[in-house]
Order: C-alpha cells, then structure tokens, then sequence
C-alpha cells in the first residue's frame, strides 16, 4: 500500500490509525495544513511516522504561509519504510528545485530549511 493523503487538517488525527497498519505500508505522501497552529500534533505526527518510515522528501505548499518560526504552514513530506531504504541518518532536506514546483505558479515557492532528528 502506497498513502497519499491532503485531508485538509484531519491527517492529524488519523496518522495512530494508519501507523498501525505500517507493516502493509510502503510509503507515504502526506500534506500536513496548519503546521504553526498545530506544531506539537505535526512534531509528534513526525516523529510517530519516523520510528518506522524515513523521511526523504520534503517540500512546502506556497498557497499557505509561513509560520512564525520560519517553516511554512502547509508542508508536503514523503516517507518511505524503513526496511526499503539503506541507512538512518540524520539528513538534512531542502526544497529541490529539479522535483519541486511552486503548488501555486503564480507565487514562489517557499524557501526554508528543515532538520529532524
């Protein structure tokens, strides 16, 4: 099973329920709405989905804004299982202008950077 999933704020309170189902899972793309109102859901989303996924791709949606610390309120994250990928490191993600594209293209996208343990 591959998730993709722009619930519009709801992906919040589903991720537990996915999650137990990660062993089906082969990745995931999520677009997490709301990062700066709902920070400690999104951090503990992440970290929940990281005990089992890798993080590998991260990009920010430039029709929402930017929260107060910088990261924008609308971030698309990709995670691949664990098992399928060599390696855990601490990784550090930038936008990748070759992959990425502005969500709205009449406004640029988002410049920032994001590290997660």
């Amino acid at each position: 099973i591959f998730v993709k999933m722009d619930i519009e704020g709801s992906e919040y309170l589903v991720i537990d329920d996915i999650l137990k189902l990660s062993a089906q899972i082969i990745g995931m793309a999520i677009e997490f709405h709301d990062t700066g109102r709902f920070r400690p859901a999104f951090n503990s989303a992440v970290v929940n989905i990281q005990k089992e996924f890798e993080l590998i791709h991260i990009h920010g949606n430039n029709w929402g804004g930017i929260a107060g610390d910088g990261l924008p309120e609308h971030l698309e994250l990709s995670f691949i299982r664990k098992d399928f990928c060599a390696g855990t490191d601490k990784r550090r993600f930038l936008p990748l202008a070759q992959l990425d594209h502005p969500n709205n293209p009449k406004r640029v996208d988002h410049a920032f950077e994001f590290e997660f343990v």
